[in-house]
């Protein structure tokens, strides 16, 4: 052999030394004993609900509730002081981000084939070349709510199945005066500031043409979002110009403007609609006005669409490099996710399952069944993406939005300069990482 074969071999030698240290340092993720000493979890769900379902289960670990606002900041402090979790609730937006202070867990300890038979398909955001970042636990699928007595009074029998269909149904539903000030709206599409979740909703109609907004590429992340996946326009220009359609006030299709209250306040007060929201929230509309008559479907798709998807909010038990329990911790993820700590799971926050064998099942509860049916079947629509910066993207979905209400841009103009600093983050994170 070569000078240059021997030092490759070498390399590759030193390589799998290393691996299969390291494996064994974790204990195989799964240790050879039955006793596991207790880890400690972080998350944002309620203490309650988590400590509940540790007792019910037998989970040797902890439950610490964090304030969502502030979790990120308050692990990533306390792993630069040497404390923190052994494991917390990762939510997908900060996969990316945080990405280099998680454990991967290696396919020999828990294989690819297992993890898509038993998840959701958006868990497979938590899956890297060499392992799994971690085990999904929660999924809140983006849905939409529609106001019974409204599509009643208009003669419309059923919601809209697909984005076109608005158009049509914004003529019907919107009401104006002769100022066009508008009085009663059939979506709240169009602006940003009083859209309840108007980043997700635009991801959702990009996600759907199956542009992932992130690529990969030998130099890390790259911005896919002005790519034109084959068509004549960018899937995301394409989405932001129907979404901004609704709020120019020379379209036919005219039904909002920043005037107007936040659109979930609005849907609240019986003036609008069509509500997108989360399945999360199916219980505060419910309590916030019990007198509102509404029910819940599956967010719209385009007509040509092959795959159906919306946009889920999702969170896994990851380890954290620095725990000092690895093989306990594997183990308490793994109790953490079997059918009966998901079930129950599902019973508690009124959530649809990750785990596929409950979907199938179908819902238990008689009395939430129509909407939690919904929701199960939106959890494996659930698609998402890996946000470099939540609010570093927050910005770029506003400033798209806004530049072409305001006239600015155009949507074209619009898309490309996000892209460009969607970019920007990418090649910031990869200079970090």
């Amino acid at each position: 052999m070569s000078n240059f074969q021997i030092v490759v071999i070498g390399i590759f030698i030193v390589f799998i030394i290393a691996g299969v240290l390291t494996f064994a340092s974790f204990g195989g993720f799964g240790g050879g004993g039955t006793s596991y000493a207790n880890v400690t979890v972080w998350g944002t769900l309620p203490q309650e609900t988590m400590d509940n379902l540790i007792k019910k289960n037998t989970i040797n670990a902890v439950y610490v509730e964090k304030d969502p606002a502030t979790f990120e900041s308050d692990f990533v402090n306390a792993l630069a002081e040497g404390s923190g979790p052994d494991v917390v609730l990762l939510p997908q937006n900060l996969i990316l981000k945080e990405q280099s202070k998680i454990l991967t867990i290696p396919y020999a300890s828990y294989s690819d084939r297992t993890f898509k038979d038993t998840f959701v398909q958006e868990g497979e955001l938590f899956e890297t070349p060499t392992g799994i970042l971690g085990l999904p636990f929660t999924v809140d699928p983006l849905v939409m709510y529609w106001n019974r007595d409204l599509f009643n009074s208009a003669a419309v029998a059923v919601p809209p199945a697909h984005w076109d269909d608005f158009y049509d149904l914004s003529t019907k539903l919107t009401i104006k005066d002769q100022s066009s000030i508008i009085h009663q709206s059939a979506v709240s599409f169009g602006e940003y500031d009083n859209v309840d979740h108007a980043k997700d909703i635009l991801a959702a109609m990009i996600l759907q043409t199956g542009n992932n907004m992130i690529g990969s590429s030998d130099n890390g992340p790259v911005s896919t979002l002005s790519d034109k996946m084959n068509q004549d326009v960018a899937p995301a220009e394409a989405a932001l110009t129907y979404y901004t359609g609704f709020a120019d006030p020379l379209k036919a299709q005219y039904a909002w403007n920043r005037s107007l209250p936040d659109s979930k306040a609005y849907f609240l007060s019986g003036n609008l609609a069509t509500y997108f929201g989360y399945a999360s929230e199916f219980p505060d509309l419910q309590t916030k006005n019990p007198n509102l008559n509404f029910d819940v479907a599956l967010l719209p798709q385009a007509r040509d669409t092959a795959s159906a998807a919306t946009f889920g909010n999702m969170t896994a038990l990851a380890i954290l490099k620095n725990t000092k329990n690895s093989a306990a911790a594997f183990h308490a993820i793994g109790l953490f996710t079997t059918a009966d700590s998901i079930a129950y799971l599902t019973t508690e926050t009124n959530l649809p399952p990750v785990r596929r064998d409950l979907i199938a099942a179908g819902p238990t509860s008689a009395a939430s069944t129509g909407a939690l049916s919904t929701f199960y079947t939106a959890a494996l629509q659930s698609k998402g993406w890996l946000d470099p910066d939540i609010s570093g993207t927050e910005a770029i979905f506003k400033t798209m939005i806004e530049s072409v209400t305001s006239g600015q841009d155009a949507p074209s103009e619009a898309v490309n300069s996000g892209s460009a600093q969607l970019g920007e983050i990418l090649r910031a994170y990869a200079t970090l990482n």
